[in-house]
């Protein structure tokens, strides 16, 4: 009989040190999901504050706008290319003032 005593004593040391380990999981776990929550937390409160300073951003631009379209867009504007010629004609100045220009006196 010694020897089953033995036996369920060695299975229940046994399973004692188990859940001592599982119970030392347990309170990491938990510890790390504090740390979560509170990053997840933080990081919603950056996006609202984010989402804030869009509409503010959004809200100050409109005073310079008439609300109307675009004039042009990004996508067109950034694939656009001048040619030197182009470039030149835009940046040569005139060789005479235009009458308007010089106050009527040409």
């Amino acid at each position: 009989m010694s020897a089953n005593v033995r036996g369920l004593a060695r299975l229940v040391n046994t399973m004692k040190s188990v859940n001592d380990q599982a119970d030392a999981i347990a309170d990491q776990l938990e510890a790390h999901q504090t740390r979560l929550a509170s990053g997840l937390a933080a990081a919603s409160q950056m996006v609202s504050d984010i989402g804030a300073a869009a509409d503010d951003l959004t809200s100050s631009l409109s005073v310079f706008t008439n609300g109307g379209p675009p004039l042009e867009d990004a996508s067109v504007s950034a694939t656009a290319t001048v040619t030197a010629a182009e470039a030149a004609a835009v940046a040569a100045p005139t060789s005479q003032p235009s009458a308007s220009w010089a106050g009527g006196q040409a």
